[in-house]
């Protein structure tokens, strides 16, 4: 018949959009530059409304070509359509505000983004746990991230929700965000329940702490972190594979930032003589069925 195939190629121009905040998220320019890196991109953009020392230093040896140091909508729309010297990009990657979100939102027709991302977002499914402490403190670290961050812990053990609602009100911390909703304690009658409540939130992080519930259960996540020693700040930082994760639902269709974003996939092919004929005939068919006459004719003549 010939050769078919698929040639893998990086995406040739790339901006990773590195929030400023309060804090110099030296993380998400790890997290958004290797990848990229690895895959080969030429081009790597650093963008952040942040001049930070250590933010700097993090993306220049993350690998980022070149520093703009605008933030906010602003800096989506110079990624998308250029800046000074600086030519627009083909991707556009990494979080941000409500304004950058949208931003993306925007461009996306002509720039391709990873993804459009809520509010971070922790779902922890435990029952018997050695150190509700820890626990604990996973949750408050989630919903450090910003006011509209969010941890759900998710159990069928009445005296661990107990456990760790008492840890939390008191702590002053803990408190607050119970109050506010941002920490949530969920009883569920039993593994089933859990399972699809769990599988129809599609949570962004996703830790499961009890060794009955097999893993493979769970279809829908960004990342999944296994037993009690898998820290989420550690995926955060450096366990890997990538911190840049789908939110709001949208781990039913799609996973976290890695290599593969910044791939392209091309086919090729190549007919020979034997080939050529087979697919003449069925084109031709296909072709006079759809009432294309120089689509047939271009097939046909090839007989």
């Amino acid at each position: 018949m010939g050769d078919f195939g698929f040639v893998y190629q990086p995406i040739e121009r790339i901006g990773a959009y590195i929030p400023g905040g309060q804090f110099p998220l030296i993380s998400t320019a790890l997290m958004t530059l290797v990848p990229a890196k690895v895959a080969g991109c030429p081009v790597r953009v650093a963008c952040s409304p942040s001049d930070h020392p250590a933010l700097l230093a993090a993306a220049s040896l993350a690998g980022a070509t070149q520093f703009l140091h605008i933030g906010g909508a602003q800096a989506i729309g110079a990624l998308s359509y250029g800046f000074a010297q600086t030519a627009p990009v083909n991707m556009i990657v990494g979080p941000g505000n409500a304004y950058v979100n949208q931003a993306k939102a925007q461009v996306q027709h002509r720039t391709q983004i990873d993804t459009l991302a809520g509010p971070s977002e922790l779902l922890i499914y435990a029952n018997q746990i050695k150190h509700p402490e820890w626990l604990m403190y996973d949750a408050l670290a989630q919903a450090e991230h910003d006011a509209n961050a969010i941890s759900l812990v998710v159990s069928e053990s009445t005296a661990l929700l107990d456990k760790l609602y008492t840890l939390l009100a008191d702590h002053d911390k803990g408190k607050a965000l119970l109050a506010n909703d941002n920490i949530v304690l969920l009883l569920s009658d039993d593994q089933k329940q859990s399972l699809s409540f769990i599988n129809d939130y599609a949570p962004e992080h996703l830790m499961v702490c009890d060794e009955s519930m097999k893993t493979a259960l769970f279809t829908n996540y960004g990342s999944l972190f296994i037993g009690e020693n898998s820290a989420v700040a550690f995926g955060d930082y450096c366990a890997g594979p990538n911190h840049t994760l789908p939110t709001a639902g949208s781990a039913k269709f799609s996973g976290g930032l890695s290599v593969h974003q910044f791939l392209k996939v091309l086919s090729t092919q190549k007919i020979n003589n034997t080939g050529r004929g087979v697919l003449a005939n069925i084109s031709a068919k296909l072709a006079a069925a759809e009432g294309l006459i120089y689509h047939q004719k271009s097939a046909e003549i090839r007989k």
